[in-house]
């Protein structure tokens, strides 16, 4: 919802705004960006701009994992096609998450879709690892990478 009330409408390309149109494209090796008062780039309205992110994430052990973001004003994840958490504000960051079923080395499709519409501009992608509930799952967690 936006401050007045009405729905919120997203500048980034979403299932609510098709049409939206890529300004630029870039590959970022993660998603944690605090840009403040400010855009990604300088020929971007700071007060109003839509950023989306897709590509896949492998999870290293089959299990629950907690998957979400911090971030400021409005944003919506999603994966596997599947919207699994969303928020909107613009006075907090809060950390939002779901859980999420994930099969070790299987590719999991997944978009995170940016819209900042007032005050600070922040998005951080978090996650975190399913708890080890055996000795052996004790044993494989050192040796997995870090998600």
């Amino acid at each position: 919802m936006r401050l007045d009330g009405r729905p919120h409408r997203p500048r980034a390309r979403t299932p609510l705004n098709p049409v939206a149109n890529a300004s630029f494209t870039r590959v970022d090796p993660q998603i944690d960006f605090e840009w403040w008062e400010n855009a990604p780039r300088q020929d971007m309205n700071p007060d109003d701009f839509g950023v989306s992110w897709t590509g896949y994430i492998t999870a290293p052990a089959t299990g629950t994992y907690q998957i979400g973001a911090i971030g400021m004003n409005a944003w919506s994840l999603s994966i596997d096609g599947k919207q699994i958490v969303q928020f909107s504000g613009s006075m907090k960051a809060p950390m939002v998450t779901h859980s999420v079923e994930l099969k070790a080395a299987t590719l999991y499709p997944i978009r995170l879709d940016y819209h900042e519409f007032s005050n600070d501009a922040s998005i951080k992608l978090v996650w975190s690892r399913p708890i080890v509930t055996s000795t052996a799952d004790a044993v494989a967690a050192p040796n997995s990478p870090t998600p």
